[in-house]
């Protein structure tokens, strides 16, 4: 897919900051490590090689920063879709726009709209999702993710917009615990009918002493043991230039883990 990059700057007073996203093998992006797959957005917070990044500055200029982005992309030789950026002083993420390429006006239309507000630590406290309307031209209600944060942890919930009840509701929530090198995550489910959270799957993260994922342990909810029970891992290893990427999934009857697929990349 090909992409368009355009970089709007604006000068401020103070010293000039660059600003780079770091490796999802790392633990710097534990706050924001967030898997909400049922919901459908265009969003992503991923480093794949299809997102812009905010290391496209790599060297400071005193008296600038990066205020805003503007990404459009290329579906071949057509144009597809358009994201516009918005950062604060901090560098941190405030406003995602999306506007998707319509062929009959021959324009981008709004499609999607991302808020976000952070702590004084540059950590997310909440995120606000929301679709264009196109029978009121206007944007309505979508996700609320709300962020709280602990000692040794944080909770992650996330609210659905109900039109019929006008208001948020729940839908599910992380609670996440950190121990020395290892992180864990129990994601919960809302029952609507005795409207208590219930558990559903749980994340086991390993890291080593330079905060790089060593393996991540997949478990789900089982109702008869009433115990999480374990059903896939991600093993990564490290070398001087690479980082091998291993999918195991576990065999029921021998309780030994399978290999499914290996990637290898580059770490420098």
């Amino acid at each position: 897919m090909k992409k368009l990059l355009l970089i709007l700057i604006l000068p401020l007073l103070s010293n000039g900051q660059s600003f780079e996203h770091g490796s999802f093998a790392n633990r710097s992006e534990r706050h924001t490590n967030t898997d909400f797959r049922k919901f459908q957005t265009n969003f992503s917070h991923d480093s794949s090689r299809d997102q812009a990044h905010l290391s496209a500055i790599a060297t400071p200029v005193v008296g600038l920063r990066l205020d805003r982005l503007v990404e459009v992309n290329f579906s071949g030789d057509q144009l597809s879709y358009k994201r516009d950026l918005t950062y604060d002083v901090n560098g941190n993420e405030v406003l995602k726009t999306i506007y998707q390429w319509d062929t009959a006006s021959d324009s981008f239309v709004p499609s999607q709209k991302l808020e976000s507000i952070f702590n004084e630590n540059g950590d997310p406290t909440l995120y606000t999702y929301y679709n264009w309307d196109t029978d009121t031209n206007g944007y309505v209600n979508y996700i609320k993710i709300t962020f709280t944060y602990v000692e040794n942890g944080r909770t992650i919930l996330a609210q659905i917009w109900d039109a019929n009840a006008n208001s948020y509701v729940n839908n599910n929530k992380d609670v996440v615990t950190e121990d020395g090198y290892v992180e864990t995550t129990i994601t919960q489910s809302w029952n609507t009918d005795t409207e208590v959270y219930v558990d559903s799957y749980k994340k086991v993260i390993t890291y080593d002493e330079n905060n790089r994922i060593l393996d991540t342990d997949f478990y789900s909810w089982d109702s008869e043991t009433v115990s999480f029970l374990p059903y896939s891992r991600n093993v990564y290893t490290y070398d001087e230039n690479e980082m091998t990427y291993l999918i195991q999934t576990l065999n029921a009857d021998t309780g030994d883990y399978i290999n499914i697929s290996q990637e290898n990349k580059h770490t420098i």
